[in-house]
């Protein structure tokens, strides 16, 4: 599911992507070495967050091993541009990344977008039950891989599901897991399912 979130994005093989994130007790970093190597065709650069990889350091390696996306948490690729602008006098636009792959929460997309010269596109997962659905380039939406998780929007206090386009907390049930099965699992994340059409065509539904 990680590898198709990253295609439907736009990686492509023999794209370098700069895998900044915990290479550690967390899942996140391994997770993301495993899909990129197994099932894309691109190349790991797992330099990791900056407590493995100083930040220089990591802006050095963009540079010079032309690194074509960068794939982290957003506060800190936030933090690598403002680095290499103001501290190194790198100009981040400059280094050639051309998609940030991230989760974006409270950041702000148009920020990071100037930042960089670089396309940002977010994805849904949980460390539960993985990817489950991701933007497409038209950035409209998260397209809900279906073939692989079924995902209800429930009031939270009953589980039961609201009204279409409502919003509500986002119940998981996992359609490949077998050892450890995922059931309406209440992730308590909040969201709605789209009510209108993704320009992209596809058919799927969204969140």
């Amino acid at each position: 599911m990680g590898a198709r979130r990253l295609i439907m994005q736009g990686v492509r093989p023999g794209d370098l992507v700069q895998v900044t994130m915990s290479l550690g007790l967390t899942n996140a970093g391994m997770m993301v070495r495993e899909y990129l190597w197994k099932y894309t065709g691109a190349i790991a650069l797992t330099t990791g967050s900056g407590a493995a990889t100083p930040t220089r350091r990591q802006i050095e390696l963009a540079q010079s091993w032309k690194t074509t996306v960068m794939l982290g948490i957003p506060s800190y690729i936030r933090h690598l541009g403002i680095v290499a602008r103001d501290e190194m006098n790198i100009d981040p636009r400059a280094l050639g990344v051309r998609l940030i792959c991230c989760g974006l929460g409270p950041e702000p997309r148009d920020a990071l977008e100037e930042l960089w010269g670089a396309k940002v596109m977010q994805q849904y997962g949980t460390n539960e039950s993985g990817m489950m659905s991701a933007e497409c380039p038209f950035q409209h939406g998260f397209h809900i891989f279906e073939a692989a998780s079924l995902l209800e929007i429930a009031d939270p206090a009953t589980h039961k599901p609201v009204a279409h386009g409502e919003k509500g907390n986002t119940l998981i049930t996992c359609l490949y897991k077998y050892a450890a099965p995922v059931i309406r699992f209440d992730s308590n994340d909040v969201s709605a399912f789209c009510t209108d059409t993704c320009p992209c065509g596809g058919t799927h539904k969204r969140m």
